[in-house]
């Protein structure tokens, strides 16, 4: 009897199991689906808070994606300016420069079409502005051309060839970057301000070929926009995919594509991400000298 009541005692002194109730479950899932919706809400808004700690971490991040990305598509392609540059000067092979040829007409179209909606803004830089340093783009071009010859390779190349573990690619990386550094803000910098810029034309519509085409020919700018990124972007396709070789290869597709978007991703994430717009009405008059290059950035939206 012992026995039997002890084998019976658990069974009596457990506590019955709760069903769930459907309120529970309705709330539940309602909750699921409000989180479903604000989701893609969470991230615009994360992307206007102008902390800078906040969108460090968000370019930080994205730039590692990017660079993760072409990293493995430019090893498995063979994708190097150098390389599309010497292919065919020495062995007559246009594969890699028609991939180069790709990788542009990939990246402006999508500029192109950014451009076009006015999301991005991707001409509200330097490059097609009224200043052009004719001095500075031959010499500079010259100087890459030759550095690239010497280091084996571009400087896209450099990092993949550190990423599989080559020393002298990453000698020439950091002195890359030095010398990046002090043209500049460094010692060659006062060079480049007060001899190759000076060196210079005012194009006042702006060095880019819809400005001046529309200034001389009338048109407005989006017309002549959409026709060069017609015409150019059609004669490159045609130029690109008239190898039967090329069109055999995936790779050649697969880097072009993929480096031009890429690079339509770079301008994105340090453009758009990491934009944090400067409020010059609030600055105050230093006390000390300012430091140069320091700027003052708007928190309007922390600030209420």
């Amino acid at each position: 009897m012992l026995s039997i009541a002890s084998a019976q005692e658990p069974r009596a002194t457990a506590a019955p199991r709760k069903k769930p109730r459907r309120a529970d479950r309705a709330l539940s899932s309602s909750s699921a689906r409000d989180e479903r919706e604000a989701a893609p809400v969470r991230l615009p808004e994360a992307l206007n808070d102008p902390d800078p700690a906040q969108l460090a971490r968000l370019v930080t991040a994205g730039a590692f994606v990017l660079a993760f990305i072409f990293g493995a598509v430019g090893n498995k392609t063979r994708f190097c300016t150098m390389g599309a540059v010497s292919d065919w000067v020495n062995m007559g092979d246009l594969g890699r420069m028609r991939m180069w040829l790709l990788a542009i007409r990939s990246g402006a179209a999508r500029l192109e079409r950014a451009a076009g909606r006015r999301r991005r803004r991707p001409l509200q830089v330097i490059y097609p502005g009224p200043n052009f340093t004719w001095l500075s783009y031959v010499l500079g071009g010259f100087l890459f051309g030759v550095g690239m010859t010497l280091g084996s390779g571009c400087g896209s190349k450099t990092l993949i060839r550190i990423g599989a573990g080559s020393l002298k690619s990453v000698i020439v990386y950091v002195f890359l970057g030095i010398t990046a550094y002090m043209t500049l803000r460094g010692l060659l910098g006062a060079f480049r301000v007060g001899v190759l810029e000076k060196a210079s034309l005012t194009l006042a519509p702006g060095q880019d070929l819809p400005s001046l085409l529309s200034t001389g020919l009338g048109l407005s700018k989006a017309a002549w926009t959409a026709t060069l990124a017609a015409v150019v972007g059609g004669a490159i396709l045609a130029f690109v995919y008239a190898s039967r070789e090329f069109r055999s290869s995936l790779d050649y597709t697969l880097g072009g594509v993929v480096t031009g978007l890429v690079v339509v991703g770079g301008w994105y994430v340090s453009g758009h991400i990491g934009h944090l717009a400067e409020d010059r009405t609030r600055c105050r008059r230093p006390s000390s000298p300012p430091i140069p290059g320091a700027w003052s950035r708007s928190r309007s939206s922390r600030d209420g």
